[in-house]
């Protein structure tokens, strides 16, 4: 009777066993190297999965998390910088309209109502500027946020009268130089240069404002030559009264080149100044030796010129005087014979002209000049150092003549003669 009961004992052991193997399922409690991958993987997935379940998903909270934090920065980006509230007034203290910008080439402001500007500059100081027109202009630095007023300096006036010998155009330009050209001799408010169209009103009447300060005036008409106006000092609210200002127009320089057998100077050139010196222009002159040239009316200078070798034939400076839209003739003579020179290159020295250098084979060497020797006198006259395009044309002359030179060299003077030569160019 026993051995039924232990039998019965035992299969209930075997039967407890076989259900936790069923449990388990395989590979529980059995060997490692056993186990295939496929059987490994379910494992080590529930592994990471129970690691992290705890904090939640990481890719998930984190991507909502980021785009509302996302919207969060939009919103507390910095702000553009503060504008500038600027308040425009004239001399006076009344607001006034006017163009104001940041800087004097910047973006413009805001116009809010009469004189009140809303100025946005940018982050950190700028300079405002503003200008009314026919009132004034004015200038201040100010940063974001700041409440200025900008107080304008108050134009003074130019007033004159056009005096013409024909009509009038509608407009005229007063190029205004400034104190720029007067230089230490400008007393006052320092001004810049500028130029200002004005209307020209009944009888040539004109009023121009103008910034206060030292001026140097030219008008300037359509189809009249500039007329220049004497320098004036200029103070806000005064008004300069020039008079009449009289106007002129271009007229025609013309004439002929010839040499001495009178035989028209092709290839010649013709040289033109006016009363003061000042190099008006050049005119070519054709085959038949015909010149022209459109120049200012009144006194001028014309000189001919024709390139003999290295040399220049030149004629005698002559004087005309060209009325307002007038014409003034001259006929102008060149020597015939080519020009010829000593062969000597010379620069200014004060009391003379010092030789630079000599030409192998010409004159000069002949003579026996050399670089460092000082020229005097040409022909017993004085040679002036200052004026080298006088000294070259007292030495240089018709090929074939002769010329006396006072040599200094060191502490020694001589004097030479030497006979002038056509210089060519050999090279």
């Amino acid at each position: 009777m026993r051995r039924p009961v232990a039998v019965i004992g035992l299969l209930a052991s075997l039967l407890a066993l076989l259900g936790v193997w069923v449990a388990l399922g395989p590979g529980v409690g059995g060997p490692a190297e056993e186990a295939g991958p496929a059987d490994a993987a379910p494992v080590q997935a529930a592994e990471v999965r129970g690691g992290d379940e705890a904090e939640g998903p990481p890719p998930l909270a984190p991507a909502l998390e980021a785009g509302e934090e996302g919207e969060g920065e939009a919103d507390d980006e910095p702000a553009h910088p503060s504008p500038i509230s600027c308040r425009v007034m004239d001399p006076a203290g009344w607001p006034v309209d006017a163009e104001v910008r940041c800087g004097e080439d910047g973006p413009a402001c805001r116009d809010e109502a009469v004189g009140e500007y809303t100025c946005r500059c940018g982050a950190g100081s700028v300079t405002l500027h503003a200008r009314a027109e026919g009132i004034g202009e004015g200038s201040v630095t100010a940063a974001p946020g700041d409440r200025v007023v900008i107080r304008l300096n108050g134009y003074g006036f130019l007033r004159f009268r056009l005096v013409a010998d024909a009509a009038l155009p509608a407009s005229v330009v007063v190029d205004d130089r400034g104190d720029s050209a007067l230089g230490k001799e400008a007393q006052g408010p320092r001004t810049r240069p500028a130029r200002v169209t004005a209307r020209i009103g009944k009888a040539g009447r004109v009023e121009v404002p103008l910034l206060p300060g030292v001026h140097d005036v030219a008008v300037r008409v359509d189809g009249f030559d500039p007329a220049l106006l004497e320098p004036f000092a200029l103070g806000a609210g005064e008004v300069h009264d020039a008079g009449d200002t009289y106007l002129s127009r271009p007229g025609i320089l013309l004439g002929l080149v010839l040499d001495t057998d009178g035989r028209p100077a092709a290839r010649s050139w013709v040289e033109v100044w006016d009363g003061a010196g000042g190099r008006i222009g050049r005119a070519w002159c054709g085959e038949d030796g015909f010149f022209s040239l459109e120049v200012p009316s009144g006194d001028v200078e014309a000189q001919a010129f024709r390139a003999d070798g290295l040399l220049t034939a030149r004629s005698p400076r002559l004087h005309a005087v060209v009325g307002s839209g007038g014409e003034a003739e001259l006929r102008l003579v060149l020597p015939s014979r080519r020009t010829g020179g000593l062969g000597i290159q010379i620069a200014s020295a004060g009391d003379g002209v010092a030789v630079q250098g000599v030409i192998p084979g010409g004159p000069g060497e002949r003579l026996g000049l050399e670089p460092g020797d000082v020229i005097v006198a040409v022909d017993g006259a004085p040679v002036d150092g200052r004026d080298l395009d006088a000294a070259v044309g007292a030495i240089t002359g018709a090929s074939g003549s002769s010329v006396r030179l006072t040599v200094r060299r060191g502490d020694q003077v001589t004097e030479h003669t030497a006979r002038r030569e056509e210089i060519l160019d050999n090279g």
